[in-house]
């Protein structure tokens, strides 16, 4: 899977943008269609799913622990992944 970071640190993958990252408190998710996001830690373990509309949507990560997760998007049949770096509290 092609994935472009940009100078914003926003992560592009098809039509589907996660940012900022890294993240605090929340996370913006655009997509262009409705969207399925799992989030997972890196053992494998999913911590949350949402059901996202298209356009802008704001998620809020306040309750995850500073980290490497895995937010796995599901469009349209297509499923991309994005890293997302959890810093903490600010």
């Amino acid at each position: 899977t092609d994935c472009q970071v940009n100078n914003m640190s926003q992560m592009r993958l098809s039509e589907t943008m996660i940012y900022p990252n890294p993240a605090s408190n929340y996370v913006w998710l655009e997509c262009t269609t409705l969207a399925v996001v799992t989030a997972y830690d890196l053992s494998g373990r999913s911590i949350l799913v949402k059901t996202i509309k298209s356009g802008k949507t704001k998620l809020d990560i306040s309750g995850l622990e500073p980290g490497s997760y895995l937010f796995s998007t599901k469009a349209d049949g297509q499923i991309n992944t994005h890293i997302v770096v959890v810093s903490g509290v600010q």
